[in-house]
Formats: C-alpha cells, structure tokens, sequence
C-alpha cells in the first residue's frame, strides 16, 4: 500500500473512429485553453473546430480539406501534434484503454481512451 499522490494530475482524451476529432474530457486549465491555438500553429488552416460542448469537454477536428483545396492532415499526424503539444504542456501519455466496442462481424474496433498524468503543481 503506498501514500496517496496529491502531486498528480489526470486527464482523458478519446479520438474519433477515423482520427480527426480530438476530444478532452476534463482537461487542466493551461491544456484546455492553448491547445486549439497551438494546433493551429502547426496546422495553419486545417484546425475546422475547437470548441467546448459541455463544461468538462473540449472537441477539436481537422478539416477533411481546407477552403484553398490542400492536401488533408493525415490522423497520425493530427495524432503526433496532440501528443507532442500535450506532453509540452506537462503532461504524458501514461496508458491507452481500449474501448470495448465490436465492429461488424465481431472485429474490434480501434478506439482507445488516453489517459495523461502530470504535476499538479506546475
């Protein structure tokens, strides 16, 4: 049995089935108010949503296309900017559970829920 951590924080993150869709549930104040516009950042007219739908959720999307005609953002690069963002605002990626739910046929669908720990204390 081991003391109770008081140091740590945590939040979740979820992608959408085909990856574009970013959404945070419960995130630290710092990550929920900058990671749309560092996103945007990195991905200049590709960001299409950043918005918080409940006072817990933050939902951030890629356009399919942007308005110019470019080329789309791949979902593993969409995937590598979060996590390079995230883990430079403080916090990692500490382990990855897989959502229960069957696709056709009984094929396991690739979701997961993300789970990130930092220091509450800064």
């Amino acid at each position: 049995m081991t003391s109770q951590d008081y140091t740590s924080e945590f939040f979740l993150a979820y992608f959408s089935q085909g990856g574009r869709r970013l959404t945070l549930i419960n995130p630290p104040a710092h990550i929920d108010l900058s990671i749309g516009a560092q996103l945007r950042a990195v991905l200049p007219r590709k960001i299409g949503t950043d918005t918080v739908v409940q006072d817990n959720l933050r939902v951030v999307e890629v356009r399919k296309r942007n308005s110019l005609g470019g080329t789309e953002v791949e979902p593993a690069v969409f995937l590598m900017h979060v996590l390079k963002i995230i883990s430079g605002l403080g916090f990692d990626l500490v382990t990855a559970v897989p959502l229960g739910r069957r696709g056709p046929f009984g094929v396991r669908a690739g979701r997961e829920l993300l789970v990130f720990k930092g220091s509450a204390t800064g």
